[in-house]
């Protein structure tokens, strides 16, 4: 594992990572559980940093929450995470939360992508959210809020989702509100690194909470933070640092 590594309980069922106590969990690529990528199973506040979280599967129980989700009366702060290509109610076709179903939190510098099934969005919100400098690429939904929830948006980028925003409750826009497409290097083979001229960069809002994107690089690598989970780099994207991968293969170290 890297050194920068934390990692708590791991289930048996495939990537899955259940957390049962206050937790960060960074820089890690959680990859094909079958029970999501992460579960915050009890009342606690989590924190989620750096991470890949992608092309898992919710499979059971109501089936929501396919890349992540966190217990309705715990909390989770997400920084720099890229959630992608996750699916959630194979078996209930009601599930919700493709990508993240959570109650309350707040969320800074994160792309969301291809997250499909249930209500196929990128993130379902329960309670009270706030987002900043996000992503919503390719997701059935960007964002389902609930029926009396509240989310506060600002430095959003959608592009090409069936629908941006959808549910009963309140959403919030900020001034910085794009639809373009933000030129992923090369989204068909994963990789979400902000190519030249894309409209993510230097377009975000002041967001110190997130002082380095998702492979540890310090923001703002120029005049203003970028949208999205990767900072632009002025000389050139540098080569990907140590990340533990966690999939049904097992665990190993990738460079």
């Amino acid at each position: 594992m890297s050194g920068r590594t934390r990692l708590y309980t791991m289930s048996c069922w495939a990537a899955d990572v259940h957390l049962s106590i206050a937790p960060t969990v960074e820089y890690l690529i959680l990859t094909g559980g079958l029970q999501g990528g992460v579960y915050i199973v009890t009342q606690v506040d989590a924190t989620l940093r750096g991470n890949i979280i992608e092309d898992n599967e919710r499979l059971t129980f109501t089936g929501d929450g396919g890349g992540v989700r966190v217990h309705y009366y715990g909390s989770a702060t997400l920084i720099s995470n890229v959630i992608a290509g996750n699916t959630c109610a194979l078996v209930d076709t009601n599930g919700q939360g493709a990508g993240l179903w959570l109650g309350r939190g707040e969320l800074v510098n994160n792309t969301f992508v291809n997250n499909s099934g249930g209500d196929g969005s990128g993130i379902r919100v329960g309670v009270d959210v706030t987002l900043k400098n996000t992503i919503f690429y390719g997701n059935t939904v960007g964002v389902d809020a609930y029926t009396g929830s509240v989310v506060h948006m600002d430095g959003t980028l959608w592009y090409a989702n069936g629908q941006n925003t959808t549910g009963d409750g309140t959403i919030h826009l900020g001034p910085v509100d794009i639809t373009k497409d933000p030129l992923f290097v090369d989204a068909g083979a994963g990789d979400f690194h902000l190519g030249a001229g894309s409209p993510a960069i230097d377009a975000g809002v002041a967001a110190p909470m997130a002082r380095e994107d998702a492979e540890g690089n310090a923001r703002p690598d120029c005049v203003a933070w970028d949208i999205g989970a990767y900072e632009a780099q002025a000389g050139g994207r540098p080569a990907r640092g140590s990340f533990c991968r966690l999939s049904s293969k097992g665990l190993g170290l990738i460079d």
